[in-house]
């Protein structure tokens, strides 16, 4: 996504607060871990929505022009299924699709449901994933659970490896947040040209942008600052 802004929209289907509420609460969650912002969607054609679906899942990155949806179907609703799915938008696979993952994890293929075998399959290095110098990830929040997709109850994945305590598919984990920032080349450094809060288009329409203040430096878009320079200090700091 251009300059790490995603925008989004809650699509009319959408009438569940709590869908609503956890999924504020996920990109809250990558908004405090990465350099990710998430704004409400005024014109974009690029843009991210939030629907009523059948199941949990969603689109892979960023397309110019297409809007990205995803889905939220029935016990969905929950924030780590949420951050989860944004994940694949951010431009995720799964951790478990790693090309290395045979050194980690068995999977079990024998219990996963059939139709669900690809979510299983491994991807590619370079053409498909990157790791950006991080190790095999059990507590990425891109991991599947041990029994997802199972048919039989039983595990459809098994460590193979030291976990080291840790438990995926929680909560985003620091290499979550470190190959985000590597990946929209933030590491070290702010989004310089970005809006950094959600209400920065209803608060630019409202005309609280000024040349000086708070919501001029963190709203660059939305008050259309030249962003091949660096914004005003305001008065005092």
């Amino acid at each position: 996504w251009p300059n790490a802004v995603i925008p989004y929209e809650f699509d009319c289907s959408i009438g569940n607060k709590q869908e609503c509420l956890s999924t504020s609460q996920s990109m809250a969650e990558w908004e405090s871990k990465t350099c990710i912002r998430f704004v409400k969607r005024t014109t974009e054609t690029a843009y991210l929505s939030f629907f009523r679906g059948q199941g949990c899942w969603g689109h892979l990155g960023h397309t110019a022009n297409y809007k990205s949806q995803i889905s939220i179907g029935d016990n969905c609703d929950f924030q780590y299924v949420m951050s989860h799915e944004i994940g694949h938008s951010v431009g995720f696979w799964h951790e478990h699709n790693r090309p290395d993952r045979d050194n980690y994890i068995q999977v079990l293929w024998e219990n996963v449901v059939d139709e669900f075998h690809d979510a299983f399959e491994k991807r590619k290095w370079g053409t498909e994933v990157t790791d950006y110098g991080s190790q095999y990830d059990f507590a990425s929040i891109m991991h599947y659970p041990f029994t997802a997709f199972s048919k039989n109850g039983r595990p459809t994945i098994k460590a193979i490896a030291d976990m080291q305590g840790k438990t995926p598919y929680v909560a985003l984990s620091a290499d979550d947040a470190m190959q985000t920032n590597a990946m929209y080349k933030c590491n070290g450094k702010c989004v310089c040209c970005a809006d950094k809060q959600r209400e920065c288009p209803d608060w630019a329409r409202r005309g609280k942008c000024s040349k000086s203040g708070w919501t001029f430096r963190n709203c660059l878009i939305s008050c259309k600052a030249r962003c091949d320079t660096a914004p005003p200090k305001a008065p005092g700091g």
